[in-house]
């Protein structure tokens, strides 16, 4: 009886895994990782700190663009990305 079980067990094994791992395949194909952005990068933006610069920063949250970085070779020049719709 326990050879019996041993084998019902290891196919319910075998079958769930095989199972599980196709389900999460469809799972992560359609997941968020699968965006389109567009880029924009804006010179001048001097002194973020400063209303005139943190102006321009909430001006492009507010349109949809989020903030990926500060170019490292000319710190006034913030590159920014939205998702296309």
């Amino acid at each position: 009886m326990n050879r019996r079980h041993l084998i019902i067990s290891t196919a319910a094994l075998t079958i769930g895994i095989v199972l599980g791992g196709l389900w999460n395949s469809r799972a992560v194909a359609q997941g968020p990782g699968f965006h389109r952005y567009e880029y924009n990068c804006q010179p001048g933006i001097e002194k973020p700190w400063k209303p005139e610069g943190a102006m321009k920063l909430n001006t492009m949250g507010a349109q949809g663009w989020e903030l990926v970085m500060q170019l490292p070779s000319n710190p006034d020049v913030y590159c920014f990305r939205r998702t296309l719709y």
